[in-house]
């Protein structure tokens, strides 16, 4: 598998083991966006709060950024639409919004990165019609 892994939390437990180095995608694309801010979305369960990790570790060390939010979500309360910026780059880890939220956020910025390993979610997605960055892979 190397270092190209499905899921934060995998790669997380493979770090932790020392089994494999950080995948720099993740970095490497923080770095090219020119300082703008950031809102990472994660859930609010455990392998949420590592994949939120990650996103938080991967800014830190990514020079060119000046703002970026996390953002603790749960079901039980609605996405915050309002609070993104046009452009504005997002991240939705270990977390999902309904095909129509993620329209509506597409409308507002292109720059979506939505990482999660939950068949549901996945499934919803399956004739949603258009790319949305990230890794979605059920079964981690």
């Amino acid at each position: 598998m190397g270092s190209k892994l499905v899921d934060t939390a995998y790669r997380s437990q493979c770090l932790l083991e020392g089994t494999v180095q950080a995948n720099r995608w993740d970095c490497n694309y923080l770095w090219a966006n020119g300082g703008r801010p950031i809102k990472c979305f994660y859930h609010n369960d455990a392998d949420g709060k590592c994949a939120g990790f990650w996103v938080h570790y991967s800014a830190r060390i990514a020079p060119n950024n000046e703002t970026i939010d996390f953002i603790e979500m749960s079901y039980e309360k609605p996405f915050p639409m309002d609070t993104i910026q046009p452009n504005e780059q997002i991240y939705i880890v270990d977390y999902s919004i309904t095909p129509y939220e993620m329209l509506q956020l597409l409308k507002i910025t292109q720059d979506v990165t939505w990482i999660d390993h939950h068949k549901t979610a996945i499934e919803r997605y399956k004739d949603f019609g258009r790319d949305i960055r990230g890794i979605r892979y059920d079964g981690i």
